[in-house]
């Protein structure tokens, strides 16, 4: 979908929840206080250059790349200070187009669901310099809707309808893509593991919200009996705070995060008269939706 030169780009970036100052500095922090330097960042799965015009205010270089061609002229455009920025059409599985141990920080952010996971970790491994960070940050599809859970229940009633749809008649090789995606989701990213022999002890693990689903019921489903293993050098961070991805969203906001959560899939009917549903309980107000995010602060070794 990302590929269609149709693609509405604006709209997509309207529609999506704003990574927090709160969120950034707590990357920033954790970097300064494992000693990185500033010269060099890399953001794999960069899409339209969202993060990587953030990390243009603190480093003096920011290599952005991405597998799709299309999302990466859309990165290119949005980003002004073009000496500030390089560019390179890969998957975040390669980053041998960087210099060896020589960038500062990797992030990924809301895009290792669609990559092989250790594979991206051996690639960062590899481009870090030592003491330099990766950072990795997912956030669950399902809104939190603060205060309302009457708006709550009719959201999850119309995700599950939707999701289950998205389901149905899907090609062979989309579905798998999409198990890989949810279960990283649905497991918040705790099966990507960390070499002692290349990263530090210490990896550390953030979970927001994690009171709340990730996904639907129809996909929760599918992984409800795997049990991963935590690992007991890692640091584990459990944290309520419904600020770090927020957003105020009327029902408009709300019909087109869902349209651009799934572009490929139009809402039917039974989908619309759910949204009519929401739109009555919300009555006109915007309310507060917040996310479940998941982060990965790891340093690489000497």
């Amino acid at each position: 979908m990302f590929d269609s030169p149709t693609f509405d780009f604006d709209s997509y970036i309207k529609y999506r929840p704003p990574y927090s100052d709160k969120l950034y500095a707590e990357i920033y922090q954790y970097h300064e206080s494992h000693g990185g330097q500033w010269n060099l960042a890399h953001d794999a799965g960069t899409g339209a250059g969202i993060v990587a015009e953030e990390l243009s205010t603190k480093f003096t270089t920011v290599a952005a790349s991405d597998p799709s061609a299309v999302y990466l002229e859309q990165a290119r455009r949005r980003l002004s200070l073009r000496d500030k920025f390089l560019f390179g059409c890969y998957p975040g599985e390669d980053m041998s187009w960087l210099p060896d141990a020589g960038v500062d920080m990797i992030t990924m952010a809301e895009a290792i669901h669609w990559a092989e996971p250790q594979d991206v970790v051996t690639a960062a491994s590899k481009a870090l310099r030592p003491g330099g960070t990766l950072a990795i940050w997912h956030y669950g599809v399902i809104p939190i809707f603060v205060g309302s859970t009457e708006a709550q229940d009719a959201f999850n009633e119309l995700f599950d309808h939707w999701s289950s749809r998205l389901i149905e008649g899907a090609p062979e090789a989309k579905l798998a893509n999409l198990e890989r995606a949810v279960r990283m989701t649905v497991l918040r990213m705790a099966e990507i593991e960390f070499d002692k022999s290349e990263w530090k002890t210490g990896v550390h693990r953030i979970y927001w919200n994690a009171y709340h689903p990730t996904v639907g019921i129809t996909h929760q489903a599918a992984f409800k009996d795997v049990q991963v293993q935590e690992n007991p050098d890692d640091v584990v961070d459990r944290r309520i705070d419904e600020t770090i991805l927020s957003q105020y969203a009327d029902i408009d906001w709300i019909r087109g995060y869902m349209n651009h959560l799934y572009p490929d899939v139009p809402a039917d009917d039974t989908e619309q008269d759910m949204f009519e549903k929401l739109a009555r309980i919300m009555e006109g107000r915007k309310l507060r939706l917040s996310w479940t995010v998941t982060m990965i602060l790891a340093t690489k070794s000497n």
